[in-house]
């Protein structure tokens, strides 16, 4: 009987043992940091704000870990596929986690160059490692590959927004004409996008082309015809 108590005693001990040899490291032991957006690209465009020489653009990380009770750097560093000249088109900022926090912004300040008339400039940006945080393989976890590393792309023109195809209903096809008109109307508004988080509430679906008229009729008692830049006569 004591040998039969001795054998299931050293099969417990065996199998602890191997439980702490195959045990795998968490986050908690190995903290990394990702982007918090479920886009993968932020575009920015100096065409949609008063003149400036500079303008900056936060993005915000998170960290799978614990918050600590210090300051941490996080490594953040542009990445392949850049085509922006850094201290040249951007200065990238330190990121630092501050203490007892999970997030910490990731600012970039991008320069209004004048070939960002013509150019869209790329900056990939992707957490390296430090002391701090490790790069992590994220295959088995629950991160999405594609917050590992995240997209600026930036100029200085105004092109179609991706939306207007759903408001084009409401206020006709697009000119960047007929948008900087209607930025004027709504006091510098640049979101007319009708989709979930976006500047239009369905109200304003209703409103907003009744006041456009409104006040391209009071534009053109004084002006004239609104031309756009296709040669074409705004209206909505």
């Amino acid at each position: 009987m004591k040998t039969k108590y001795f054998i299931c005693f050293l099969f417990a001990a065996t199998l602890l043992v191997s439980c702490k040899e195959e045990e795998v490291p968490t986050f908690d032991a190995m903290p990394t940091a990702y982007f918090s957006t479920d886009q993968d690209s932020t575009y920015f465009t100096f065409a949609l704000r008063s003149p400036r020489a500079q303008d900056t653009v936060s993005l915000t990380m998170r960290i799978m870990g614990q918050a600590t009770g210090h300051d941490r750097p996080i490594n953040v560093q542009p990445s392949s596929g850049t085509t922006a000249a850094e201290n040249k088109d951007y200065k990238l900022l330190p990121t630092v986690l501050a203490a007892g926090k999970v997030d910490a912004a990731v600012k970039v300040v991008i320069y209004n160059l004048d070939k960002l008339k013509t150019e869209t400039p790329r900056l990939y940006l992707e957490m390296q490692p430090n002391e701090h945080f490790v790069k992590v393989n994220v295959e088995g976890t629950t991160l999405n590959p594609a917050r590992m590393r995240c997209l600026i792309k930036f100029d200085n023109r105004l092109e179609e927004p991706i939306y207007w195809p759903i408001v084009v209903r409401f206020f006709g096809p697009f000119s960047v004409t007929k948008f900087k008109f209607m930025m004027q109307v709504f006091g510098g508004k640049t979101d007319f996008n009708p989709g979930v988080g976006g500047g239009l509430t369905y109200a304003d679906t209703r409103n907003y082309p009744l006041m456009l008229r409104t006040a391209l009729a009071e534009y053109e008692a004084i002006n004239g015809p609104l031309i756009d830049e296709k040669g074409i006569r705004v209206t909505f």
